[in-house]
């Protein structure tokens, strides 16, 4: 069964502008889409903090935790997810 996913990602201002200016943001975030593969991807500011909703399928709630690791673990102020 698939299940579609909404993940919100708020990303820390200082070490997102600190990865934007060193290049490695767009990386990060291209291993992100690439692996998640979502239908809608935005990249808005909520609450003052850069933030990134993606909208995706997901064939397991298993597949959760290695998704949302490279995000949580290198730039994110919180990760979160909801189907």
């Amino acid at each position: 069964m698939v299940i579609r996913m909404l993940l919100t990602a708020q990303l820390d201002t200082e070490i997102a502008n600190r990865s934007v200016s060193e290049g490695t943001m767009s990386k990060m975030m291209e291993e992100v889409v690439e692996q998640l593969k979502p239908e809608a991807a935005y990249f808005t500011v909520q609450n003052g903090q850069r933030t990134c909703p993606m909208v995706f399928d997901m064939e397991d709630s298993a597949q959760r935790p290695p998704l949302l690791e490279p995000l949580s673990t290198r730039v994110p102020r919180s990760a979160s997810s909801r189907s």
